[in-house]
């Protein structure tokens, strides 16, 4: 299911190979995840949307996307 109201799970839109839907979707969300002050659904938002650009191919982009979520896992854990 997804974290936020309205957002389709991921794993519809890759089963259905959507990726530029799947990518828009997770931005959309990481939009609102930080407009709600949520680290934790942020590093959801990052770390699905590595998922889904790594499924593009973009591996520099995914590569960001998961770093990302790495630092807000530490921020979590350390607060």
């Amino acid at each position: 299911e997804s974290a936020l109201p309205g957002v389709p799970p991921k794993r519809i839109l890759m089963q259905e190979g959507d990726t530029a839907r799947a990518e828009s979707l997770c931005r959309a969300a990481l939009a609102r995840a930080s407009a709600m002050n949520s680290l934790g659904l942020e590093f959801e938002c990052r770390f699905l949307l590595g998922e889904v650009l790594a499924a593009q191919g973009d591996s520099p982009r995914a590569l960001q996307s998961f770093t990302a979520a790495e630092q807000d896992l530490r921020q979590l854990r350390s607060g």
